[in-house]
């Protein structure tokens, strides 16, 4: 038989939790219970006060492992000590008899400490994430009673008899896009719940593929009242998934259309840094407000807009994430914002240097290369 849902995802979580033990983080617990048993070892086994103090130190590491990678890391850390000590008390059993049961019993509460700090430790953040669950779903279900009423009022004036066909038309076209609006909100929870892992990598031109994306968004910005500037460096070549660098530009220029006003700017250009290539999204707009300025990637996570879901950044994220590169915000209060993707090139080559086009109001950087 295969394995059910959640015997699928309690795997993983446990995987998650054994790879998290392989960071140098844990390299310092693992050491302290090294340096303990050293102690141990090195001090006269009739020595019971100084060996008595040694093992009351064991807790450190154990808490340290329990509260940081959870009662997978409790259990571990306190096996780890149990093993290491038990030399110790095959030596008490032999030369201290009337000792070996306090250590067996300490060694005990050592290991029911280690499990129940993690335990703890992980009821609490299962708690912080229904939490966090419970905000996102309450906040979809708010973004998505707006669209429905709209339908349901649209739906309610065409079925008035004495409704003229144009005014008829209207409200259908009012229906239809709601529709829409809908059907690319759930698209865009889907998406962010798939996750980005699979990516369909090939060459790419660069500049071709940002052309590409400038091309098809560039009339939606006209209509909107803002104008697109695009600066091209030299072409360059990327080991790149197109249709996902193409949801990621995509996402950015609308991000900027909604964020600038009727006769406002939005600049789209390239650059290569080193072995770096630079694309770039610059609007005249108001911003990035200071209250969602650290969070401006996380999901749900969204200020003054009248549409969609706060995923578009989240999910711009962790596709460049997921082709190796790193996607950044930067913003002044009544300044615009910039948002810089920084992309691998094909094999780390950079063309020739020259200088990188600067954003309006930026000063230029000088002796770079440009892609």
């Amino acid at each position: 038989m295969g394995r059910t849902w959640s015997e699928v995802t309690t795997v993983q979580h446990l995987w998650q939790r054994l790879a998290a033990l392989a960071e140098w983080q844990s390299l310092t617990a693992l050491g302290a219970i090294v340096f303990i048993t050293g102690l141990h070892y090195g001090t006269a086994i009739d020595r019971g006060p100084l060996h008595d103090l040694y093992r009351r130190l064991y807790y450190i590491p154990v808490i340290y492992g329990a509260v940081r990678y959870g009662a997978v890391g409790g259990v571990l850390l306190s096996v780890t000590v149990a093993f290491m000590y038990i030399p110790h008390l095959i030596a008490l059993l032999a030369g201290h008899p009337d000792r070996w049961v306090d250590n067996v019993a300490d060694l005990v509460l050592l290991l029911v400490v280690g499990i129940l700090t993690g335990a703890l430790v992980d009821a609490l953040c299962r708690r912080e994430r229904l939490a966090a669950i419970g905000s996102h779903a309450s906040r979809l279900v708010h973004d998505v009673r707006s669209p429905m009423s709209a339908i349901s009022a649209g739906a309610r004036m065409m079925a008035r008899p004495d409704l003229d066909d144009e005014a008829r038309e209207e409200m259908a076209d009012i229906v239809v896009a709601q529709v829409q609006r809908l059907a690319d909100m759930s698209g865009e929870v889907l998406e962010y719940a798939r996750g980005n892992d699979h990516l369909e990598l090939r060459d790419c031109h660069l500049n071709e593929l940002v052309e590409e994306v400038a091309g098809l968004q560039r009339n939606r910005l006209q209509e909107a009242g803002v104008h697109l500037d695009v600066s091209l460096g030299d072409d360059a070549v990327l080991r790149a998934d197109p249709a996902g660098l193409h949801r990621v530009l995509t996402n950015l220029l609308e991000n900027a259309k909604e964020a600038v006003s009727d006769g406002g700017r939005v600049q789209l250009t390239t650059a290569a840094r080193g072995a770096k290539a630079l694309i770039r999204v610059w609007d005249d707009g108001p911003g990035i407000p200071d209250e969602i300025a650290d969070r401006i990637f996380e999901p749900f996570v969204t200020h003054g807009k009248h549409q969609g879901t706060g995923l578009g950044l989240a999910i711009a994220k962790e596709i460049v994430a997921a082709h190796g590169g790193e996607l950044t915000a930067e913003s002044r209060p009544g300044q615009g914002a910039t948002f810089t993707i920084s992309l691998p090139l094909r094999g780390g080559q950079a063309p020739a240097t020259e200088a990188v086009p600067a954003l309006p109001g930026q000063p230029g950087e000088r002796g770079e290369a440009s892609c």
